[in-house]
């Protein structure tokens, strides 16, 4: 991607997250860092934090078009992969880094860390 239309992508993603309240507020630590995953969120945003080596919502149902943001604070990498390894694939994710992932099915996702396999969630899409 040009840097042009990466930056623009970037400011663009920066006023969703903002008019989504997406951003965490103090009480949750303010998030900084890069971004990883889908630039657009077209439906509700959920928020997902990762810390002492869980997820803060094991399972959580969501409607088409939603977001689920996930965001490591951590002071390890963490990762959110689905079982099957399709639908959900982030990188390792260091601690204030955020995975953000739009739902466009119905269905049951669940995933887990790959470095910790003993952490697990769900995500029902109706």
């Amino acid at each position: 991607m040009k840097n042009g239309v990466w930056i623009a992508s970037m400011v663009g993603f920066a006023f969703v997250l903002l008019a989504a309240n997406i951003i965490y507020t103090a009480s949750d630590n303010v998030m900084t860092g890069k971004v990883v995953g889908e630039l657009e969120a077209p439906g509700v945003i959920h928020k997902i934090s990762i810390r002492d080596y869980k997820y803060s919502v094991e399972t959580l149902e969501i409607s088409v078009g939603d977001t689920v943001a996930w965001a490591n604070f951590d002071g390890v990498q963490h990762t959110v992969t689905s079982e099957d390894g399709e639908e959900l694939n982030s990188a390792l994710l260091k601690n204030r880094e955020m995975y953000i992932h739009v739902f466009d099915k119905k269905g049951t996702y669940p995933y887990y860390c790959k470095p910790h396999p003993t952490m697990k969630g769900k995500i029902i899409v109706k």
